[in-house]
């Protein structure tokens, strides 16, 4: 896994920004739109890692410390130990507990196999806003195997979900991003 990628230390974040935003339209139009209407609340910071590659954390309400969603030393490194937890086999789904700035599900989905697809759950809209901005996740979207769902609508997740029901009967996992979890709890 490289540290960053050549296309990373060339762009800006609005460049950044934009092709994600526009790969993320091609598949999920409503969220990218949602994505892009969010302002920033400050609760969400990214810095550069010691390795270089964009870490961030959270402000959390009634805490005096942010959360930290990633390693701040080496985010990729943290990010393949993780993919590397997960039993890659028979499954077809793969259900991921938060979004972070998305380097673990970079990592995850380069093992896939198949026809096997990502769903991340992430209520977080502020997150994935700034994951836009800071990492290059253009081959995440573009590959049309990462569901995002952000919104525990029944109907909504039903819709999302149900063209992927056959593959999901035959195999699901689920993943836990652990700082996304103690960030979001339920």
């Amino acid at each position: 896994m490289t540290r960053t990628s050549s296309t990373e230390q060339t762009l800006s974040r609005d460049e950044i920004y934009c092709r994600n935003l526009a790969a993320l339209f091609r598949w999920d139009a409503r969220l990218a739109q949602r994505i892009d209407e969010v302002e920033n609340d400050g609760t969400v910071t990214v810095e550069i890692g010691r390795t270089g590659v964009p870490t961030a954390s959270v402000r959390v309400a009634g805490s005096d410390r942010p959360m930290q969603l990633h390693s701040r030393f080496d985010p990729l490194e943290e990010a393949r130990r993780l993919a590397e937890s997960v039993e890659i086999g028979e499954s077809f789904c793969y259900i991921v507990a938060g979004f972070g700035l998305g380097h673990h599900l970079v990592a995850i989905q380069a093992r896939l196999k198949g026809d096997a697809f990502l769903i991340v759950a992430e209520p977080n809209l502020q997150v994935l806003a700034k994951a836009m901005e800071s990492v290059d996740l253009t081959e995440l979207f573009d590959s049309d195997r990462c569901i995002i769902l952000t919104r525990t609508d029944k109907g909504d997740v039903q819709t999302r979900l149900e063209p992927h029901n056959n593959l999901m009967m035959i195999g699901s996992r689920f993943v836990s991003h652990p700082a996304s979890e103690r960030l979001a709890g339920e």
